[in-house]
């Protein structure tokens, strides 16, 4: 067997850790740690289990996303960092072995997972290939690439859900509009930013398909909405009149670098209220 390099070690690990998308990890667990408190499941005991499907939901989310997406990537300034992995010609073949092993162990935790948590995880895995993966590959269908994201983030909700022994009837009205908001919406804000490598990709998207202005104006008429159509609490009403007034903000410049530091500001706004969110229902 040839033993690997140092500098060759050192590459697969950083690509396993990146295939993951850690930056995006801290809100996973703030999201899956959010949904038990919604069903009044949280406990100790919960925890391990809960930090090991969000990391499985992470790799089986991104994971196959950076794998065919490889072509794309290379010209788009986002990633090769905290933002997804660039997998060129050296990094293909692990991309490809960790996309395969999260999807068997998606499966494979599906087995020992509550039910509802189970069907959750599944519905997730399979919406992530639809979206990433050809023949379908969703990414390139304007509108159904947010769609598919919203229903991720639903996926994901009620897998901690689930993970408490409640059912999708136990989901509360608010998952909804989060994922709404922040699955399909966000998914446009990033479509926005990846607007020029998108194009010269070919691919379109909704940004692609209806410029840089149309999704953010969606993004913001879904936060209307759910201040319009339902019951929130004060500190979730002070986050979503935040997240529109920074959404103005990127609209008036829509340009990648200025919408990018708004959406590391409105990350570390969202860590702060989900924190205070969770902490006042424990």
């Amino acid at each position: 067997m040839r033993r690997l390099e140092k500098s060759e070690l050192l590459l697969y690990i950083k690509t396993f850790i990146g295939l993951c998308r850690p930056i995006g990890i801290p809100i996973g667990i703030i999201t899956m740690l959010a949904a038990i408190v919604s069903a009044n499941g949280f406990s100790l005991s919960i925890l391990p289990i809960a930090t090991l499907v969000t990391l499985v939901s992470f790799y089986v989310g991104f994971a196959p996303n950076d794998y065919f997406d490889s072509e794309t990537d290379e010209n788009n300034p986002r990633k090769g960092g905290i933002q997804g992995e660039v997998v060129d010609q050296r990094k293909e073949m692990i991309a490809k072995w960790v996309t395969i092993f999260s999807i068997i162990s998606a499966f494979i935790l599906s087995l020992i997972l509550p039910r509802t948590a189970s069907i959750a995880l599944i519905i997730l895995t399979i919406l992530s290939l639809m979206y990433s993966a050809p023949p379908i590959r969703l990414k390139g269908r304007p509108f159904l690439d947010s769609f598919v994201n919203f229903l991720m983030a639903y996926a994901t909700f009620a897998i901690g859900v689930g993970l408490t022994g409640a059912s999708f009837s136990d989901i509360i009205p608010g998952a909804m509009w989060f994922s709404l908001i922040y699955g399909g919406g966000g998914h446009a804000l990033a479509a926005v930013m990846d607007y020029q490598p998108d194009k010269r990709a070919d691919i379109t998207t909704i940004a692609v398909e209806s410029g840089k202005k149309i999704p953010i104006a969606l993004f913001q008429l879904s936060i209307l909405l759910a201040l319009a159509l339902e019951a929130w609490s004060q500190e979730t009403k002070i986050f979503l009149l935040l997240t529109f007034h920074g959404l103005t903000l990127a609209a008036l410049k829509p340009q990648r670098e200025h919408i990018e530091r708004l959406v590391y500001i409105g990350t570390a706004i969202m860590m702060i209220y989900g924190t205070i969110w969770i902490y006042l229902r424990i």
